[in-house]
């Protein structure tokens, strides 16, 4: 139970400590300093990373251990689910907390349909970061171990 634990924490992690440590050679590849993606892996990336796990990921993985699905493609798939759930849950968010998402006018009501579709852009973004997680997340929990041993050591005797 250790391993999972110490997954869960490293993996919203590791990716924003590797984005700050390759900042010197990004910025020689294109010859700027790539300020705004370095900042936004290292600093922001986690900030939305945590809570996802939190919500997200947890209870996904509790799911998939109850099934026995701890198998690498099986945390690459769960990494893409958390990705897509956050990525709508933030879509939902933008539409709903929008200054003016909708308007009557001839006694018609209007949607601005951008509120919510602008915000999915990001799973350009949120699904690939979450894939990466997972893949963390699965070398710290699960790797040189095969699942049978996971699941016995990790499952509490009833």
């Amino acid at each position: 139970m250790t391993r999972i634990t110490l997954g869960f924490v490293i993996a919203p992690l590791l990716p924003a400590l590797l984005a700050f440590a390759l900042k010197p050679f990004m910025a020689e590849m294109s010859g700027d300093s790539n300020a705004g993606m370095v900042l936004f892996l290292s600093v922001f990336s986690p900030l939305f990373a945590v809570p996802a796990i939190l919500v997200f990921a947890v209870p996904l993985f509790v799911w998939f251990r109850r099934r026995k699905w701890l198998r690498l493609h099986h945390a690459l798939l769960g990494g893409a689910i958390v990705g897509c759930a956050t990525t709508l849950a933030f879509a939902v968010y933008g539409f709903l907390t929008a200054p003016n998402f909708y308007h009557w006018s001839d006694g018609k009501l209007f949607v601005h349909w951008r509120y919510l579709t602008e915000p999915l852009n990001y799973a350009i973004v949120f699904v690939p970061y979450g894939v990466l997680m997972a893949a963390i997340f699965w070398v710290v929990a699960y790797w040189k171990r095969t699942p049978d041993i996971a699941l016995a050591s990790d499952v509490p005797a009833d």
